[in-house]
């Protein structure tokens, strides 16, 4: 779309900005906005007021050393007007008036410039002001500045705040005398005589519409008729004062719009800047944005606050912005970044660390004492940490700062002990930060959820008489405590005192208002009290509608002589009075008892036994017991039972490592099986608090042909206080020795068929499993492949007629943390936890065996499953490998016989998430495992840029983003021999991956919705210790011409089509009506069932592709053979490019020794427009997956094939002999030739 150039106009007294959209009037040198023109309406301002009261900026100043939070009121009017830029794309003018010593005592001591910016193109307009003061002016206090807009009553009258805060609005003469009666405080009045009726009886009050900042990025009002909306953006909080959790007026009536910067509202005048002579200062304050929209008359004027808020995240995801030309105004490569970790540490409440999950983290400028919330003079920068406790912080202002927390569900604050510089450019690691809040005993009793308010106490419904309809049965209704001089009781019974001992009452407060809390224990009269707060607060927020102001936190330590075995009695004396508005509102109390040293658990030491043939280490927990030197685990011995591994079978079939190897130059996935045993052993480590083991097998020229030409070091952990132990192996291959294949590599263990017979791999996939003699000759038919077995004759009858097959549990390495196995009676569980993807191949969507009927834990470390040999490892002579895989966690646990066992599945996934946490883990002492410090983190955002879809760049939400070892091709999903690193973008695009091992290494994307791979062009070098900032990253997956249709949405798998269901001869009941009912047995032979006689047929226009597109393109039996299938795609062109070349995508899930050939309105065409040659060994049709690979492919049309009407593609499937020979297709889309209207 081509927009009108910006064009400026100056006049004598006024100064005219249009851009063909909107057009603003405003005064020379005054700098007042006096007009607003858009959408037919001549002024959207009150017309009817003069003109310095429509659109200004004003300030509230006081003279050094005064108090309160009000003082002189000053509407900042400009002394001098310049044009900074004026060109087609922009206008930027200014207003500035300067401070002199003349100026002394009737103005702020502040140089003020204020700007405007329209751009071209834009539905609004900037503004943003620099003040500064020159470090030899007079001192002042600063309470408020903010910009003000008063809209036209004539046509605004619906205000939206939020999505649950809109309504629409009394006039502002209904707050004239007559017309309502002035209640206390005097901003509320309620509306006795309003000019609707429909406001009789309501109470009006500015305070009620106020926000906190963290959710305060815009708000205004509609006009209806015309529908036009007005709206306040503010798209950064940097310039805003007191966190995210300061709140604000908002909009009220008038109409008013407001832009608050600074201000005193629910903090009092601890929010005050003050400023000292002989103190310089600047500060720039904005841009913040005024956007104006509107609709038809005809469509809904609603729409006018959806599409505010979408265009308050556009500004948002701008931010900072490129075009302001102030040099004061730093643009994002000016700026620097920060990112790291924050863990919660109580020791009374989890021994562990635990993510410090939603938490807000932020900068602000240092100051005494350090606290953000009355930080009112420099710039802050807030953001949540994620789920894990991780979080980052970009675009910050260069300067000195100081780091701040605020943890959901736990007192107090974090602080950083040290300052924090930011400079240009830089990417700040600040590591893992660790919170201890306050926390000196255990936790005797609590009153309320630590969340900073009084929101979850009782809010009673108001008096009848002073009712704000919007908040009748409104979650955010609120009325504050009226109490005068009160003292509230907190009774309890404790069954124990330590009289020598020191209780804690830990008090946060919501907020105070010339308040005095008082504590006193058992004696309401006591004089003094145990505690006092003194007097406290000025945040009035009870007056104005608040659930909290400034946060405080208070302990009162509460002698133990004070106590009594039995009945007691806190009593919490609020003392003051002479106003409704004196009080407090708690946020949280509790009480601790005494540092108790058996909260300290008591561990046995870790215990080391050397036997001839065996190693036994024993925590007191568990006890396992190693066969040496061959390092074979033999025995675990836990919570009575004697051997949770199977005792009837040979050792060496228990708990071991094996890999399967093959010659170079060999093919296939099989090669030779190995069990690793162990020729040496050593003692690594051996301490109360943990021991180490190795079994290692050293490679020598006489084991050519019989091992693998690798130094294999295998090594078990036990820590003390741990159920369970962890395993890890370190294979090497020197440069000199012969080459090699390697399919697979894993830790098996073989559990005890005795005990174990309940089997968990997921939420959704969990059942009692058959026996493994079921699987036994006589008991089953083997189905083919020869993994599936149908169960004829098992020992339990209510298996009969099942299939069981491992690769129905299969489970891609993202979602396979952990898995394991139940014994009902005693209640005990063994789980495979598997804190790390960064040592398995083949990237997130690998899938890899996890448990089965064995029973069997399996720890995949290489496999070529679902894959192929394209997945097989391959070594040459000349070069070296080393790798580390692991550790991996064996975890056991338990439960009284009595209680459910099923919470041994819960369990065991909390313990994943503390294991995934911990990693990488500090304790194993090989040198070839880099710990944190000596690892280096990554971080970015990543856009994608498809101008077919959307010319905008958007952010690539919920893609995965990762380091693979660089290969060729450049390949993650079939790199074998290195680490990967994934991590997922957030909402906006951003990502984050930290302790990546050092090394090179290629930079992968695939981003949910789009085709194909994001490929980095440059490798990246990882060093330890060094946080890397890509920035931004842009994804442009293939595209080169319109979408006339598609097939399926691109998601990597095949999951969201058709899928039959199974043969009821060949039934797994786990997957009936199952989200992964693919997994069923012999869903391959449903295809010719469902298509006898002609092979599938989908009409775009009619066909319904979870309906009417067969999940698989297999094979047909015809006699005692499989023939390839054709299917059809039949589509109506309207019009064709004869000279174009049309572009058909071909994105499939997996491919298993299949060639597609592609043809154009004659099936019989050769050669084929297209072919993908002979392609895949995945076999995921035969291991019931949804995907094996993926592969993208793009076939050619000429224009000439095509014609108008309809048309037929052919899809040929075109190699038979077996019932798994097929494709799977993720998504297909045909693309029409490059048009020139598309640019």
């Amino acid at each position: 779309m081509s927009f009108q150039a910006v064009q400026l106009t100056v006049q004598d007294h006024y100064v005219i900005i249009g851009n063909g959209i909107i057009e603003i009037t405003l005064s020379k040198p005054d700098g007042i906005i006096t007009k607003i023109k858009y959408n037919g309406i001549e002024n959207l301002l009150e017309e009817t007021n003069e003109e310095d009261d429509r659109g200004y900026w004003d300030l509230n100043w006081s003279e050094a050393g005064s108090s309160g939070t009000t003082g002189y009121y000053d509407r900042i009017k400009g002394t001098d007007f310049q044009i900074v830029v004026e060109d087609d794309e922009m206008v930027e003018v200014s207003f500035t008036r300067t401070w002199n010593s003349s100026s002394k005592g009737k103005l702020v001591p502040l140089n003020i410039d204020r700007r405007v910016i329209m751009l071209q193109g834009s539905s609004g307009f900037y503004c943003y002001g620099i003040y500064e003061k020159l470090k030899e002016w007079p001192g002042f206090n600063l309470p408020q500045t903010r910009i003000v807009f008063k809209l036209n009553k004539k046509w605004f009258q619906y205000m939206a705040v939020a999505d649950n805060r809109q309504r629409k609005m009394p006039l502002p003469d209904d707050r004239l005398p007559g017309k309502c009666q002035v209640l206390e405080p005097p901003e509320a009045v309620l509306l006795t005589n309003p000019i609707e009726e429909e406001f009789k009886g309501e109470v009006d009050d500015k305070y009620q519409y106020s926000c906190e900042d963290k959710d305060l990025q815009v708000h205004g009002w509609i006009c209806t008729d015309p529908p036009t909306g007005v709206w306040q953006i503010t798209p950064s909080d940097e310039f805003r004062t007191g966190g995210p959790f300061k709140q604000n007026l908002t909009s009220h009536v008038a109409p008013l719009n407001l832009a608050m910067f600074m201000s005193a509202h629910y903090a009092g005048e601890d929010m005050v800047a003050k400023f000292a002579q002989g103190e310089a200062w600047k500060r720039v304050f904005g841009p913040v944005f005024t956007y104006v929209n509107c609709v038809p008359k005809e469509d809904d004027w609603h729409w006018l606050w959806d599409d505010a808020k979408e265009q308050a995240v556009i500004e948002t995801d701008s931010w900072p912005y490129t075009f302001p030309t102030s040099e004061d105004y730093p643009t994002s490569d000016q700026r620097g970044n920060l990112s790291g970790r924050l863990l919660v540490h109580d020791r009374y409440f989890d021994d562990d660390y635990i993510p410090a999950n939603g938490a807000y983290v932020g900068l602000a400028s240092p100051n005494e004492p350090k606290s953000w919330q009355l930080e009112g003079k420099g710039y802050q920068f807030w953001t949540t940490t994620d789920e894990d406790g991780y979080f980052f912080i970009d675009d910050i202002r260069a300067g000195d700062y100081n780091l701040y927390a605020s943890v959901p569900g736990f007192i107090g604050d974090y602080v950083c002990d040290n300052n924090v510089s930011v400079t240009p450019g830089c990417d700040i690691y600040m590591g893992e930060l660790v919170y201890e809040p306050p926390s000196d005993g255990p936790t005797l009793w609590e009153i309320g959820v630590p969340d900073r308010t009084a929101r979850e106490f009782y809010i009673p419904d108001p008096n009848p008489k002073y009712v704000n309809k919007l908040f009748v049965n409104h979650p955010d209704r609120k009325k504050g405590n009226t109490y005068q001089g009160t003292t509230w009781k907190i009774k309890f019974s404790l069954e124990e005192v330590d009289q020598h001992g020191v209780y804690k009452l830990r008090l946060a407060l919501a907020t105070a208002n010339m308040a005095e809390l008082q504590v006193r224990v058992n004696d309401p009269k006591a004089d003094p009290p145990v505690f006092t707060t003194g007097l406290i607060g000025k945040d009035n927020a009870i007056a104005r509608h608040g659930i909290h102001g400034l946060y405080r936190l208070y302990t009162a330590d509460i002698q133990g002589n004070k106590l009594v075995q039995g009945d007691n009695t806190i009593y919490l004396t609020q003392a003051k009075g002479g106003s409704p508005f004196v009080g407090i509102m708690y946020d949280y109390i509790r009480l601790e008892g005494p540092p108790d040293s058996d909260q300290t658990m008591s561990f046995k030491a870790v215990q080391l036994t050397i036997q001839d043939h065996y190693v036994v280490i024993d925590n007191g927990i568990l006890e396992i017991t190693i066969s040496r030197p061959d390092g074979i685990i033999t025995k675990i011995i836990y919570n009575g039972i004697e051997n949770l591994l199977e005792d009837t079978v040979v050792e060496e079939h228990r708990g071991y490592w094996d890999l399967n190897w093959s010659d170079p130059g060999t093919s296939g996935t099989r090669g030779y099986g190995e069990r690793v045993k162990g020729t040496d052993f050593q003692v690594v480590v051996e301490n109360d608090e943990m021991v180490e083991v190795s079994f290692t097998r050293t490679w020598i020229p006489s084991s050519k042909g019989k091992f693998v030409p690798l130094n294999i070091d295998r090594r078990v952990i036990m820590l003390q206080g741990s159920a369970g132990f962890y395993c890890y192996g370190i294979y090497e291959k020197l440069k000199e020795w012969p080459g090699f294949n390697l399919p697979q590599t894993r830790i098996v263990f073989k559990l005890n068929k005795k005990w174990f017979q309940y089997m968990a791999v997921a939420d959704n996939r969990q059942r009692k499993m058959p026996l493994p003699d079921d699987r036994l000759p006589g008991r089953c038919q083997v189905l083919e492949p020869p993994e599936a077995v149908l169960l004829t004759n098992p020992i339990e009858e209510e298996f009969k007629g099942e299939v069981d097959d491992k690769y129905q549990y299969s489970c891609e390495d993202r979602d396979l943390q952990v898995h394991g196995w139940i014994c009902t009676d005693p209640p005990t569980g063994m789980w495979q936890i598997t804190p790390s993807d960064e040592f398995r191949t083949g990237g997130p969507f690998k899938q890899n065996l996890t448990s089965h009927v064995g029973p069997y834990n399996l720890a995949m470390f290489i496999s070529a499953h679902y894959a192929g040999e394209d997945m097989v490892a391959k070594f040459a002579q000349g070069e070296a490998w080393k790798r580390v895989f692991g550790p991996v966690f064996t975890y056991v646990n338990c439960v009284p016989k009595e209680d459910d066992w099923h919470w041994l599945w819960d369990d065991a996934k909390e313990q994943a998430v503390i294991e995934t946490d911990r990693w990488p883990y500090s304790f194993p002492a090989s040198e070839d495992y880099p710990t944190s410090d000596q690892r280096g983190n990554l971080s970015g955002r990543l856009l994608v840029h498809d101008r077919y879809f959307n010319d905008d760049y958007i952010p690539a939400n919920g893609a995965y983003i990762g380091l693979a070892s660089p290969n060729e091709p450049k390949s993650w999903q079939l790199e074998g021999k290195g680490y990967q690193f994934w991590t997922t973008t957030d909402e906006d695009g951003y990502f984050f991956i930290d302790d990546i091992r050092a090394g090179d290494y290629n930079l992968y994307a695939s981003v949910p919705g789009f085709i194909g791979d994001y490929v980095c062009d440059n490798n990246v070098s990882v060093t330890q210790g060094f946080a890397i900032d890509m920035g931004e990253l842009v994804y442009e997956p293939p595209s080169d011409g319109p979408t006339l249709w598609e097939v399926g949405v691109p998601d990597r798998t095949a999951r969201k089509f058709y899928i039959p269901e199974p043969n009821p001869k060949y039934v797994n009941k786990l997957f009936v009506n199952h989200p992964e009912r693919f997994r069923q047995y012999g869903l391959w032979e449903r295809y010719a069932e469902l298509y006898p006689n002609e092979d599938l047929v989908y009409t775009i226009g009619e066909s319904d592709y979870e309906k009417d597109w067969f999940f698989a393109q297999v094979t047909r039996k015809k006699g005692n053979t499989y023939q390839g299938t054709t299917w059809k795609i039949k589509f109506n062109l309207e019009e064709v490019d004869q000279h174009g070349v049309y572009k058909l995508r071909l994105a499939l899930a997996t491919a298993n020794m299949a060639e597609l050939q592609v043809r154009v309105n004659d099936p019989k065409a050769e050669p084929p427009v297209f072919t993908t040659g002979l392609i895949g060994k995945d076999n995921a049709i035969a291991r019931h997956g949804i995907h094996g690979l993926y592969r993208l492919y793009t076939a050619d049309i000429q224009g000439n094939k095509l014609v108008q009407g309809d048309n037929t593609i052919y899809l040929t499937q075109a190699k038979g002999g077996s019932p798994f020979v097929g494709i799977m297709y993720d998504y297909i889309r045909l693309e029409g030739p490059p048009d020139s209207d598309q640019s």
